[in-house]
């Protein structure tokens, strides 16, 4: 599935505004792509949405036992 940074972006906040707790980095990426495996592009693409949902105050990012946490501002 092919999918453009906005898109991403748009996904991936709407999952998170439906979450009430953090969701780490991987995850979020799998639910945006619906897919188990993600490639290397994948994993990027969504590396980049999210610091640039970060970059824009968001949404937040966490650091716990050496995983990347995500959680929507609210």
């Amino acid at each position: 599935m092919s999918h453009g940074p906005g898109r991403i972006q748009r996904q991936l906040l709407q999952t998170l505004r439906d979450r009430s707790i953090a969701v780490d980095t991987a995850e979020l990426a799998q639910l945006v792509y619906r897919e188990r495996e993600l490639t290397p592009a994948q994993r990027i693409a969504a590396w980049r949405a999210l610091d640039g949902l970060e970059a824009r105050g968001l949404i937040s990012r966490q650091l716990h036992h050496g995983r990347c946490y995500w959680r929507f501002k609210r």
